[in-house]
C-alpha cells in the first residue's frame, strides 16, 4: 500500500505526491504540492497519514489536532494548503501513509477560507 498504490489508482486529473514524514517539513509539503499543480488550483487536497482517534500525523513531529490547529506553524501549513484550492475547493483527511492526493475535478462543499 501506500503512494504506488494510491498513484495506481488515481484517475487521469489526479496528481499523486508522496512526502516523508520522517524527513519534510510542512512547508517542503507545500513546495510539493505547488510542484505538482504546476499553477492551476485544486478542486479537493486529501490528506492520507497515520494518527489516532481525534487527530493525525502530518510529520514525525507534527500531530494535527483541534487543539494543535492554532500554532503559528499549523497556520502557515492550513493557510497554504488552502490558497492551493479553487473557489468551492476541499481538504479531505484520512488516516494512512503519508500520502497528498491533489485532485483536480471532483468538487464538493467549500472549506471556509483560514484568515
Amino acid at each position: 500500500a501506500g503512494a504506488p498504490a494510491l498513484a495506481a489508482a488515481a484517475n487521469e486529473h489526479t496528481r499523486v505526491v508522496a512526502y516523508d514524514p520522517q524527513a519534510d517539513s510542512p512547508a517542503a509539503i507545500l513546495a510539493q504540492a505547488r510542484d505538482a499543480l504546476a499553477g492551476q488550483t485544486a478542486a479537493s487536497i486529501g490528506l492520507a497519514t497515520h494518527g489516532q482517534p481525534g487527530s493525525f500525523a502530518l510529520t514525525e513531529g507534527i500531530t494535527v489536532s483541534a487543539g494543535s490547529l492554532a500554532t503559528p506553524e499549523a497556520a502557515t501549513f492550513w493557510q497554504g494548503l488552502a490558497a492551493m484550492l479553487g473557489e468551492h475547493g476541499r481538504i479531505d483527511l484520512s488516516r494512512a501513509e503519508g500520502v497528498l492526493a491533489l485532485d483536480q475535478r471532483s468538487w464538493a462543499a467549500a472549506l471556509p477560507r483560514f484568515s
